[in-house]
């Protein structure tokens, strides 16, 4: 047959096995030649050992080659074959340095996928996480609460890696990461968006408010209000009490781009100020999360 190969071949060489002691190798299959039947065994020729478990590749990838190790013996294997070859792979496994218990737990799992038998956990219903800020001794206590109520709760942390280049750039630039687009024609304070800002009073008093444009454009409009026929409390109280804001020390109490957390900033700055604020709060907090929003601001400094 070789020589039929090798004449009509065109000068192609051909590469052969020749069954030795009744056994032929044929990549990874051992094929067992016996006289009323043939017998096949998985048995790769390669002699290279298996990854060693102490490598520093992930766990994944390990329990992923001993998995596809004895699959490959029982796939692989006839029924008359199939315990050798599941032992040797074992063997080769355990030479490698792969534990006893992993290899009995991927056992056990292939055991019941061929059994046909699903898996008993309940399949959870996929919901959208609820971020909250990352505090000390407070998140973990939340998230606990979160999942005896089948809410998902994962935490969010002030300072990132991702900011860390624009800021550095930013310093060594001398630029400010927001700078004001508008040339105001009398600025107040240095521009600033997004900001929780406390105007102080001739009377002693204070005004609070928050606003997502700069604050330039905000004070210029309380400016404004003082000599307009209508207004809000800050011009109400500027009338009534005949005091005169000092928009020049402004200054500014947080910072932050969603409206709904300035407005919690605020309700919290106004609640705090007590009788010396005459501002009214956009929104309204109960006591319990003032006093969470109190130990917040002691765990963290707020912008």
């Amino acid at each position: 047959v070789m020589s039929v190969f090798k004449t009509c071949g065109g000068g192609l060489k051909f590469t052969f096995e020749i069954p030795k002691e009744g056994v032929l190798q044929h990549l990874d299959i051992s094929l067992c030649l016996e006289d009323d039947h043939v017998c096949w065994t998985y048995k790769p020729r390669s002699k290279k050992a298996i990854l060693d478990y102490n490598s520093a590749h992930s766990k994944i990838i390990k329990r992923g080659i001993a998995i596809s190790s004895l699959q490959s013996a029982l796939k692989k294997s006839c029924l008359h074959t199939m315990g050798e070859s599941f032992k040797l792979q074992t063997a080769r496994l355990q030479k490698a340095g792969y534990p006893s218990a992993l290899l009995s737990d991927i056992a056990s799992t292939i055991i019941k996928n061929v059994k046909g038998i699903q898996n008993t956990k309940r399949s959870v219903e996929r919901k959208r996480p609820v971020v909250i800020p990352y505090l000390h001794k407070i998140s973990h206590n939340l998230k606990n609460v979160g999942n005896h109520y089948r809410v998902p709760v994962v935490f969010s942390a002030p300072q990132k890696m991702n900011q860390i280049c624009p800021r550095v750039n930013a310093k060594a630039e001398g630029c400010l990461k927001n700078r004001c687009s508008k040339k105001h024609a009398k600025p107040f304070v240095p521009c600033a968006t997004g900001v929780v800002y406390n105007i102080p009073l001739s009377c002693g008093r204070t005004y609070i408010g928050q606003t997502g444009r700069c604050l330039n454009d905000r004070l210029r409009e309380h400016d404004y209000s003082l000599r307009a026929t209508v207004g809000g409390n800050f011009s109400h109280h500027c009338k009534a009490c005949l005091c005169k804001p000092s928009f020049e020390a402004t200054t500014v109490m947080g910072k932050h781009r969603d409206k709904t957390t300035r407005e919690v900033l605020e309700a919290f700055y106004i609640h705090s100020g007590g009788a010396s604020c005459i501002s009214t709060p956009s929104v309204s907090l109960s006591n319990k999360q003032l006093e969470l929003l109190k130990l917040t601001m002691k765990a963290q400094r707020v912008p």
